[in-house]
């Protein structure tokens, strides 16, 4: 999982760097430009020396002018800007399938962890991720029927009718990791309560919890599950074959 993943990001396509931006640009332009000149003079790794001056220069440029760097390379030494490349992995997925959107951003968030909170980026993990399911929804259930759903429903996002038309289950999707407990029962609080279907929520990652907690939101018509691809598949089987039953259908 490396750089080389993610789309070139396209040099015309610039904004202005933010305020805030440009001060930190000033401040590590200054530090990195004051560590090469040190160096020139103390050690004996000129390239190192050389790399830490252009470094420095490049940032000073883009704190004076406002004006961001896409990507610049001396010798070894590469900089670029992390907006530009979201921007072009953004625009990417778009043409891609589901699988390969999800990927692309993953890979994106690994060496990019700040993209997580960009909207665009988020929104087109959120669809990816929903498709995907959807998806695996459906093989899992032959016969199941996905829908949109309705304000009686909660909020969630989807609607699952067994193929018999017995039961119907509302999905919550929650694509992003719930890595606390904190946030599942915030999620979980907003689902609970008297309702025309039981809720599934799926989310990609979920915090250790105890029995008694599972038990508890049970008993109140919420289940949750984590689904990441194939290698979750029997635990969100499960998880839907519950909340069917629940919901009235014959057990399978």
């Amino acid at each position: 999982m490396t750089d080389a993943d993610l789309p070139a990001p396209e040099p015309e396509d610039v904004e202005p760097l933010r305020r805030w931006e440009r001060l930190w640009a000033g401040l590590a332009g200054a530090i990195l430009s004051g560590a090469g000149v040190v160096s020139v003079f103390t050690t004996s790794n000129q390239a190192g020396s050389v790399g830490l001056l252009v470094a420095g220069t490049v940032l000073l440029v883009m704190a004076v002018s406002g004006t961001p760097l896409t990507r610049a390379r001396f010798m070894e030494y590469e900089v670029g800007l992390a907006r530009q490349r979201r921007r072009a992995v953004v625009a990417r997925v778009q043409e891609e399938s589901p699988e390969e959107a999800r990927r692309l951003l993953e890979v994106l968030f690994t060496l990019d962890p700040e993209a997580a909170t960009d909207p665009r980026a988020r929104a087109a993990y959120s669809e990816s991720y929903s498709l995907l399911l959807s998806a695996q929804l459906h093989q899992l259930f032959p016969g199941s029927s996905i829908g949109n759903l309705t304000a009686d429903r909660g909020g969630a996002d989807m609607t699952l009718r067994s193929a018999d038309r017995d039961a119907l289950v509302g999905i919550v999707v929650k694509p992003f990791p719930m890595r606390d407990a904190r946030r599942l029962r915030e999620a979980l609080q907003r689902y609970t309560g008297p309702r025309v279907a039981p809720v599934l929520i799926v989310t990609s990652e979920l915090p250790p919890v105890s029995d008694a907690f599972e038990r508890s939101v049970h008993d109140r018509g919420v289940r949750f599950v984590q689904w990441r691809g194939a290698e979750d598949d029997e635990g969100l089987r499960t998880a839907v074959k519950a909340a069917f039953t629940e919901a009235g259908a014959p057990r399978g």
